[in-house]
C-alpha cells in the first residue's frame, strides 16, 4: 500500500466500497448524519510524521 502499488490500490478501493456501502446503510438505519467524514487514509501521513517526531523527541 505505501508503495502505491496499483493492484494493491484498485483491491484497496474495491474493498474500502464495500465496507463504506454497509457503513452508509447501517448510518441511514440509524439516522445518523455527519457534516464531515474523515478517513484514515487522508489522516495517515500526517499521523505517522507525528509519531515518528514524537519518538525523536522522547514524547513517547
Amino acid at each position: 500500500m505505501e508503495a502505491n502499488d496499483p493492484a494493491v490500490r484498485a483491491l484497496w478501493q474495491k474493498m474500502n466500497g464495500w465496507v463504506y456501502d454497509g457503513f452508509n446503510a447501517t448510518y441511514a438505519r440509524m439516522g445518523a448524519e455527519f457534516d464531515k467524514l474523515y478517513y484514515e487514509s487522508q489522516t495517515y501521513v500526517l499521523g505517522k510524521k507525528r509519531y515518528i517526531d514524537g519518538l525523536k523527541k522522547g514524547v513517547f
